[in-house]
């Protein structure tokens, strides 16, 4: 197997991240908040658009250097007249609140692609802000039920 085998204090550890415990103290550590500047990335990497015009893409440096650096996506169609937009993994959701607005876009649906704090942990402060959204994830990494 090209995965090295791991030892029971990681598995166990890495199987923690994931748990309501772990989502309410990471949070609580390292979400920006609201009224707070964004954390400095590791390298100051800063927020970036690439892409087509029918595919544009928006990196977000999210969650400081924790975790050694992470990122959160807004992808639209420049052309839409409407500004809808797909936000993937804002595990920081103010930031990428700030970064939507900073494009003028309508955040319809936001897509976790697994379970791990640093990529669903801001599921349900982002659907609380906004209203409507469509969250694509199993009912674990939804994070709309939890409060």
């Amino acid at each position: 197997s090209p995965c090295p085998e791991h030892g029971p204090l990681l598995r166990i550890m890495y199987g923690l991240f994931s748990t309501w415990l772990a989502e309410r103290v990471l949070g609580h550590l390292l979400h920006t908040r609201p009224d707070e500047p964004q954390a400095e990335q590791i390298g100051g990497t800063l927020p970036s658009v690439m892409g087509p015009r029918e595919l544009r893409i928006k990196v977000v440096p999210i969650l400081g250097a924790a975790f050694g650096g992470n990122y959160a996506y807004l992808i639209w169609d420049e052309d839409d007249p409407d500004r809808r937009a797909i936000v993937v993994d804002p595990a920081d959701p103010y930031p990428v609140l700030r970064a939507a607005e900073e494009e003028r876009l309508n955040v319809e649906v936001l897509l976790t692609t697994h379970w791990h704090f640093d990529h669903s942990g801001g599921n349900a402060t982002f659907a609380r802000e906004v209203p409507g959204l469509r969250v694509v994830a199993s009912d674990r990494e939804r994070g709309c039920d939890r409060p």
